[in-house]
């Protein structure tokens, strides 16, 4: 669903209107004479408290996704103000560790920008700056969702016409760089997909698998960079 962008009348701050929103589809759902549940999820920024989620799941929402955008302190107030400046990085992170309380594992997701972090400074390390620690970076976001139980979506950093990247002459990360973090995010799946002890990740690793159908692990182990 809309987080509210396209409703004049929205007011970001009004679990009612989320609430009435769920409660409407729900009943309409059910008016169908459908024999399955609805799913109701949406995008929205993490909420204030462990009782807002509560009413939105009684109201019948099932996920939320808070796309955290870049996990490294450093790039927040450039690379995502917004959010740095009416939320910020702590918190959101927090209420994200609140979410899995009450929806459970795998219940709420984050979307990362993986490239981003080898943009033109100030919103990045430089293009030519060193890729192994640009990997690493990165990889410590994944393995705190994994972590805390988070689902995770990395997407491509893609440089858009009239963008402050674009207009200072920001270039994309190095393919070798994409490479290792496509790598080691397999090697990640499959340290929590091994491990019957890491039960969130078993549970994460099992809704990962059809991304890493096709890539053979051997040939993952065995890949060294020219």
């Amino acid at each position: 669903m809309s987080t509210g962008a396209t409703c004049k009348s929205y007011d970001g701050a009004d679990i009612g209107w989320w609430s009435r929103f769920a409660e409407t589809v729900t009943d309409a759902w059910y008016d169908a004479d459908s024999n399955i549940p609805p799913i109701i999820t949406t995008q929205l920024a993490p909420l204030e408290t462990e009782q807002d989620y509560e009413r939105l799941n009684d109201a019948g929402f099932v996920a939320f996704g808070h796309d955290i955008e870049v996990r490294s302190d450093w790039q927040w107030p450039v690379t995502i103000p917004g959010k740095h400046k009416f939320i910020g990085r702590e918190k959101w992170l927090k209420r994200m560790q609140i979410d899995t309380e009450v929806f459970g594992p795998v219940a709420i997701n984050s979307e990362f920008v993986v490239g981003v972090i080898m943009a033109t400074k100030p919103y990045g390390l430089e293009p030519d700056a060193d890729v192994d620690k640009a990997v690493a970076e990165t990889m410590e976001g994944f393995e705190w969702c994994w972590e805390n139980g988070i689902s995770y979506a990395p997407s491509i950093w893609s440089i858009c016409s009239g963008s402050k990247p674009y207009k200072i002459g920001a270039s994309q990360a190095p393919l070798e760089f994409y490479l290792k973090v496509a790598l080691q995010y397999h090697k990640l799946f499959r340290k929590h997909m091994d491990n019957p002890e890491s039960g969130v990740g078993v549970i994460l690793a099992r809704c990962y698998e059809d991304e890493v159908i096709g890539m053979d692990k051997n040939i993952a182990d065995s890949y060294t960079p020219r």
